[in-house]
């Protein structure tokens, strides 16, 4: 599937600004919402799992990289993809 230069360039570029919001608002937080995990969390992952697989290099954003960590580290947590059935998906 050929996606378009600019189309994609615009996607990385809204991605890119939702991370450094999301870096700005945890930072001197331990979660989201709350100094426990909340439901605004779990979902969160989702978004930042997928931004993952897109190849964006988190560690730029070290508040999400650190909260990614301890949302990873809960008992019992499984990130999406271990969830989902992925043995017909196509990553990179």
């Amino acid at each position: 599937m050929a996606i378009e230069p600019v189309i994609a360039a615009d996607h990385r570029r809204r991605t890119e600004v939702a991370l450094a919001t999301l870096n700005t608002h945890l930072a001197g937080r331990v979660y989201l919402c709350a100094g426990e995990p909340t439901i605004a969390d779990l979902f969160c992952y989702g978004d930042v799992a997928f931004a993952e697989v897109c190849l964006f290099e988190l560690n730029r954003w070290t508040n999400v990289a650190d909260w990614q960590r301890r949302v990873r580290s809960l008992p019992g947590f499984k990130g999406p993809f271990e969830l989902l059935a992925m043995e017909d998906a196509d990553l990179p």
